[in-house]
């Protein structure tokens, strides 16, 4: 026995009256939908992140017939297997859907109000995962955001005809922001990856941290020569040891929507003294 929960995504006038859906935009609001949901809905019934969509254990979505009116794509939420089926009824219809709002509408900045306990319980017990999984449906998201950002349309993810979420040109906007914050700071850092030519490149805090991009705060042509040297320096260190090195550097942290480090911006390397 299968749960079988019907879904649809509305693509409608937004900041431009709808006309016509561009072919290429729509398949990618629908990719990022489908992606979305899945790797949602997988956090919430299996407890992890998945990296892979196709891969997920239990959950599946199919199209159903379309309908006519603006653009609007009928799809069909499984929950096939018996693991996931279980949890999904002792979480409820409702709390599920509570907890698959709070993820998918992050992009839109504003508190989030539980209406279930039992939901507002399961998303502490999820918090553990839910860095990793903003950072994974962030792409999805993105694609979602294809015909309001190529078009000027809205996005609507509706359940059983009621509406779920909007997506607009303001969580669009939020999607896509970043935030400086205000002074510098002094990181120690090792090199991972660096283009010679224009100064970007990837670096680690630690040796079992995630990477971050860089790139210079000025033209790089501008940036001293022996700064330059220290960074080519550094990242040829790092290939050539199996113990990492770092280089001192003063920078600007910019933040992605979310609050996370999404690049530093160098202001410069500072050399031995």
């Amino acid at each position: 026995m299968e749960t079988h929960i019907p879904m649809d995504i509305v693509i409608a006038s937004g900041e431009s009256k709808y006309r016509e859906l561009d072919f290429y935009i729509g398949s990618k609001a629908l990719e990022g939908t489908a992606e979305a949901i899945s790797l949602a809905t997988n956090t919430i019934l299996n407890n992890d992140v998945a990296t892979k969509v196709p891969s997920i254990d239990g959950i599946m979505s199919s199209f159903m017939l379309s309908f006519e009116g603006s653009f609007g794509q009928a799809f069909m939420l499984k929950i096939v297997g018996d693991e996931q089926r279980a949890r999904f009824e002792a979480i409820g219809e409702s709390s599920f859907f509570q907890l698959l709002k709070y993820y998918l509408s992050k992009p839109m900045k504003q508190e989030f109000k539980f209406t279930t306990k039992k939901a507002m319980i399961l998303c502490e017990e999820l918090k553990d995962h839910e860095s990793s999984l903003m950072k994974r449906i962030y792409g999805p998201l993105l694609k979602m955001h294809k015909p309001i950002e190529g078009q000027g349309y809205s996005v609507t993810l509706r359940k059983s005809g009621k509406r779920l979420l909007k997506y607009n040109s303001e969580t669009l906007e939020n999607l896509i922001s970043e935030n400086t914050d205000a002074g510098r700071v002094v990181i120690d850092a090792s090199i991972t990856r660096f283009n010679r030519l224009t100064g970007t490149g990837r670096l680690i805090l630690e040796e079992d941290s995630e990477s971050v991009s860089f790139e210079p705060s000025f033209p790089w042509k501008s940036f001293p020569k022996d700064q330059k040297k220290k960074l080519s320096k550094n990242l040829d260190d790092n290939n050539e040891s199996d113990d990492f090195s770092k280089v001192k550097m003063e920078a600007s942290v910019i933040r992605n929507y979310l609050g996370e480090i999404k690049r530093y911006s160098i202001h410069r390397v500072i050399l031995d003294e």
